[in-house]
């Protein structure tokens, strides 16, 4: 297990380059002059190109791009161009809130496609059956934001019940805090939700075929026992592999909610920086999500060994 956690660790060194390469060639080429924002239109030949020189700007990309990976090999990021902060101390105050976003969107999503998924397969062509599966292909179909916006007309405008937008930090208090996160988490989570049901419900049908089922249930064993017990652990393979990969859809989903929503998270950060060119804090926040992305894969490879024992690391 320890040397596959290693190779696996080493493998993500290269995916980190590949993603850092891509951002930084993504913001030169994007139109925009962070100088010409930071200073104006307005501002004189002489005070943009100081400023350039002073940032690096006016070096080559390659310089630029090398500098910045030096620094960050060595823990800096480097700092905003707009703040002058540090761009770890701003992934620090930004990303626990983007966490609990992608978390509590994971745990309501599974809390509804799990049941919903296994009820579907049990009884397959049921009444019940038919009307969940329109319900997840429409979570599928709807975007995100068109779904947030529903949201906020039904329970913030229509009925009063959520503010619109806003946050509570979970140290302000929990109910609090579950208050302002309710809309946002019910709008990342519905497509993920929607897959994950879908996935279930394919994958207990095809378990529920085995021989193993079959002859756990001539044996005598109830009908839930067989369907808990030994079926949906096996059928569970397919949905932690599609959890894992939604992850990256999560983190990069929690960017647009966070700007519905007004979330002082990570996506924020990244939507803001975007706008503004700064460049430091897209390429630092964009690598912590990249990481995030990379590390719950892991787990996600190592969990399969936990779900299936015929499954060895060597």
């Amino acid at each position: 297990m320890i040397p596959y956690i290693i190779r696996r660790a080493v493998a993500t060194v290269p995916v980190a380059l590949l993603v850092t390469v891509m951002v930084f060639l993504l913001l030169h080429i994007t139109p925009g002059d962070p100088v010409v924002i930071m200073l104006g239109e307005e501002a004189s030949p002489d005070a943009v190109a100081a400023l350039r020189h002073s940032l690096n700007l006016d070096r080559p990309l390659p310089v630029q791009y090398g500098l910045w990976l030096w620094r960050a090999a060595h823990g800096d990021l480097g700092a905003s161009l707009r703040t002058h902060d540090p761009v770890a101390r701003l992934i620090l105050a930004r990303y626990p809130t983007t966490l609990e976003l992608t978390a509590l969107a994971m745990l309501l999503s599974l809390c509804i496609a799990l049941p919903a998924g296994v009820l579907s397969a049990v009884r397959r062509n049921s009444w019940l059956d038919a009307m969940v599966t329109p319900l997840a292909i429409s979570g599928v179909s709807m975007p995100s934001f068109w779904l947030g916006i529903l949201l906020i007309w039904l329970f913030s405008v229509t009925l009063p019940w959520f503010p619109t937008v806003g946050f509570v930090p979970l140290r302000s208090g929990l109910l609090e805090n579950l208050h302002t996160m309710t809309l946002p988490v019910m709008t990342l989570s519905a497509a993920l939700a929607a897959l994950v049901m879908r996935i279930t419900r394919a994958s207990l049908l095809q378990v529920l075929q085995q021989d193993y089922v079959r002859t756990a249930r001539a044996k005598g064993v109830r009908g839930p026992t067989v369907v808990i017990r030994h079926a949906l652990r096996t059928a569970l393979i397919p949905v932690v592999t599609v959890l894992g990969l939604q992850t990256g859809t999560l983190l990069g989903g929690a960017v647009i909610v966070e700007s519905i929503f007004a979330l002082p998270g990570a996506g924020r950060l990244i939507v803001d920086a975007i706008f503004a060119r700064d460049f430091p804090v897209v390429q630092g926040t964009v690598l912590a999500l990249a990481i995030s992305f990379i590390l719950v894969n892991l787990g996600v490879d190592l969990l399969y060994a936990r779900l299936d024992p015929r499954i060895r690391y060597g």
